[in-house]
Parts: structure tokens; sequence; C-alpha cells
């Protein structure tokens, strides 16, 4: 009887992006196509957080354009997302 040795699915990239109380967004990136498609919606690198942000310019129906857009063209290269509201101060 001939074995096939078992070979773990990869994880898929995913990427994490959490929403602050003022309106600003930031996202994790680990690959090149998820940082193109973040910077091609307007979120910027910023070092000191590591991570893109996406400000808030006070019109919320944009920005959530933009996020939904971002999390279509991160799907269409099988990168998922999720949306987290910040971490609540213990």
């Amino acid at each position: 009887m001939d074995t096939c040795p078992i070979t773990p699915e990869p994880h898929p990239e995913t990427v994490v992006m959490t929403w602050y109380g003022d309106g600003v967004i930031a996202a994790t990136s680990d690959s090149h196509e998820s940082a193109e498609a973040l910077h091609g919606n307007d979120f910027r690198y910023d070092p000191a957080e590591r991570a893109f942000v996406l400000p808030h310019n006070g019109d919320s129906s944009q920005q959530a354009r933009r996020v939904q857009t971002v999390g279509q063209q991160l799907a269409d290269h099988g990168i998922g997302v999720i949306m987290r509201h910040r971490p609540r101060n213990t």
C-alpha cells in the first residue's frame, strides 16, 4: 500500500486592520501584494507604528469605500482581512 505524506496547507496571509476611536485605521502587511494594495488606497506606511495608516479626513463614507476597495483587492490575491476595534486599555 502506497502512503502519501501529508503536506500541511500553507497559512494564507491575513491583513489585520484596526479601527481607532478617532477614525484612523491602521493595517499590518506581510507581503508586497498587500503593501501595494494598501498604498494604492491611500494607506501610508508609518515606521513608528510599523503599520500602514489611513487617516480619518472627516469623510467616513470615503474612508469606508477605501477600506472596502482594498479588501476586495486583497481578496483577489487570496489575502484575508480582519477588521477589529482597537484593544481596550486595561
